[in-house]
């Protein structure tokens, strides 16, 4: 029987208070020192947010508290394996936090539910494991985010896995979200994907289209692998546009006209294994083309420049 979602809400409130030669391509035997990188996949599992872990005992009272601040409420006897059966020692707990825009893109989970943009409140990923048996709840747990925003209207929303865009966001539309000046708490019973957020839909009053054309400046010619995104800091969302391997133009849908906004190219190439990146900065008028000069970059200067927005 599942608790109270009441009772764990006002529980985590509490919590809150207190808490050489030239070619046209190039050969592998003409190679500069080799990059770290053998596909955009690589990239991310390298450069996205760190993985936290807890362990904790499943038949008490625990509360896991994240690096970046989010709070969990896992109360006793509430985990179960698919066959319903609860662990029988220590659970690992797996957490991961995101926040910001840089995270999002180097973690590549962009906040959009079915290509609306959505203004995030930020996410987090919860796994539970002991003895390579996952666990799930089987009864509500509560959350807590943090907030330095004080957005109002929140709701909570599971993440889905997307085979083109990483992730795709959908919400709960049962969800109660209390919030405050400084966090969003809930209740959950069920971790779906594995990731969870809070957001509200940003309302388009007058949409446009925006096609974006990355310009790579390539290591003689080498393939790369581009992944394009707009980038909007005045509602911390990120739109994964498209996914290519080809210097084309490629379309974003319905971007309100007047918002002030990113194009970001990330790109792994496929001999030299080297990261490209680059980045325009652009206000939405109308139906227009914005280019991206892309080129190679070290990886601080790819995390500088998402970090200066």
């Amino acid at each position: 029987m599942k608790r109270s979602k009441i009772i764990l809400l006002t529980t985590v409130v509490m919590i809150i208070a207190v808490s050489s030669c030239k070619k046209d391509v190039l050969e592998t035997t003409e190679l500069s020192p080799a990059g770290k990188y053998h596909s955009l996949q690589d990239f991310y599992d390298q450069n996205g947010v760190a993985t936290q872990t807890f362990f904790i005992y499943p038949d008490q009272n625990n509360i896991i508290a994240g690096d970046s601040g989010t709070i969990i409420g896992i109360a006793p006897n509430s985990l179960v394996d698919n066959s319903g059966f609860p662990p029988s020692g220590v659970v690992k707990v797996t957490m991961r936090e995101i926040y910001d825009i840089k995270s999002m893109v180097l973690s590549h989970r962009p906040t959009t539910s079915n290509g609306t943009i959505l203004k995030s409140g930020g996410m987090f990923y919860l796994e539970f494991s002991a003895n390579n048996v996952s666990y799930k709840p089987d009864t509500v747990l509560g959350a807590a985010m943090p907030s330095d925003t004080g957005m109002l209207g929140m709701k909570v929303y599971y993440g889905q896995p997307d085979l083109d865009y990483g992730i795709n966001w959908i919400i709960d539309s049962s969800s109660v979200v209390i919030d405050t000046l400084n966090s969003h708490a809930f209740s959950f019973d069920s971790l779906s994907y594995g990731w969870m957020s809070v957001n509200k839909v940003f309302p388009i009053v007058n949409p446009a289209d925006v096609a974006i054309t990355p310009i790579v400046n390539t290591e003689r010619g080498e393939p790369v692998d581009l992944a394009v995104y707009l980038l909007f800091p005045s509602v911390n969302s990120v739109m994964n546009v498209s996914n290519t391997s080809s210097q084309q133009s490629v379309t974003a849908h319905n971007i309100p006209i007047g918002m002030q906004a990113v194009a970001a190219v990330v790109g792994i190439g496929r001999i030299t294994n080297k990261a490209y990146f680059g980045k325009t900065n652009f206000t939405v008028t109308s139906p227009q083309n914005v280019s991206v000069n892309v080129s190679q970059m070290t990886d601080q200067q790819i995390f500088d420049s998402l970090a200066n927005l």
